[in-house]
């Protein structure tokens, strides 16, 4: 097994790249807030209980223990300035496979919020830039 630091590392990586955030993970397992932090912060190492129920949430447990060498590395995005990438391996099997569709789904769908708020953003600071052009013409 690795590292502990580095498992947490991943644990935060499948969090934010799935859930948006290791807090909305821990909803989504019904776990309490900060519950997971031993393990992100690299303190422990999650035990028999938890990683079956981040199998159940669609993490790789091979990923999530070993790393990207045993090439289950599945569905991570990573946001590179004004572009996103997202790394995808095809899962064995067929539940495998929709629980990678349903993961893919979730972080498109967190893709088309983030895309709305800087379309928001750019909208509120053009309408800001014309004020300031009419008041400078006044």
């Amino acid at each position: 097994m690795d590292n502990v630091s580095e498992i947490g590392e991943r644990l935060k990586e499948f969090a934010k790249s799935n859930f948006a955030s290791v807090a909305a993970l821990e909803r989504k397992l019904n776990l309490a807030p900060n519950s997971l932090s031993q393990y992100t912060n690299g303190r422990s190492k999650p035990g028999a209980k938890l990683l079956d129920k981040l199998k159940e949430v669609g993490c790789d447990i091979g990923w999530l223990l070993y790393g990207s060498e045993s090439g289950k590395m599945v569905g991570v995005v990573r946001e590179h300035g004004s572009h996103y990438s997202i790394n995808f391996v095809v899962p064995e099997s067929v539940d495998g496979m929709k629980a990678k569709i349903g993961q893919l789904e979730a972080t498109i769908k967190f893709m088309e919020v983030k895309e709305k708020e800087y379309i928001d953003e750019i909208k509120r600071l053009n309408k800001k830039l014309s004020q300031s052009i009419d008041q400078s013409n006044k």
